[in-house]
């Protein structure tokens, strides 16, 4: 009789400790999903934050460079001779600078939005992963009834037809 309550006593500690084995793997792999669903959130916040200002940026600078052309044409056309364009500073400008800066402002917006890009991409990834295995562990033996006892719930996967998936749109005023 005694020794048939210790069989008993075993395993419902047997149980228990299931369980709570297999509540704090369930628990882990939700928190790890969920901290990836945040790190794609600071991907798509960086990208709506820094592709307006960079592309801000290189429009001016464009506009900048485009003004200080027309500037140096002008003065050449209106029969000013190079030094006294170049003492009001117009020519002094555009000979200074042979090569347009803006051409490196567009090319390193090109690098920034790759870059975001790939940022937002591996994050994605990195959530689907993490929501691939959580959903795994919720359906597999012998965690499913844990999971089911213990009301966890599956976790969808990032899409790329979310609305949110989609870089803003880069648009330079034309002069």
């Amino acid at each position: 009789m005694f020794a048939s309550f210790l069989i008993f006593v075993g395993l419902l500690a047997a149980l228990l400790v299931f369980f709570v084995v297999g509540y704090n793997k369930l628990v882990r792999l939700r928190n790890r999903a969920q901290t990836a669903h945040s790190d794609v959130e600071v991907q798509l916040q960086r990208r709506h934050d820094l592709v307006p200002n960079l592309a801000s940026t290189v429009s001016g600078y464009a506009s900048h460079e485009h003004g200080t052309m027309d500037d140096v044409t002008e003065a050449r056309a209106s029969g000013l001779g190079q030094r006294q364009a170049a003492a009001t500073g117009i020519l002094a400008d555009a000979e200074a600078y042979p090569t347009l800066r803006a051409e490196d402002g567009f090319t390193q917006l090109q690098g920034q939005l790759a870059g975001t890009e790939q940022g937002v991409a591996i994050a994605r990834q990195a959530y689907n992963d993490a929501v691939l295995e959580y959903n795994t562990s919720l359906q597999s033996f012998p965690w499913m009834f844990v999971a089911w006892l213990a009301s966890f719930s599956p976790m969808e996967l990032v899409h790329a037809d979310d609305p949110a998936a989609h870089a803003p749109a880069v648009q330079f005023a034309s002069s």
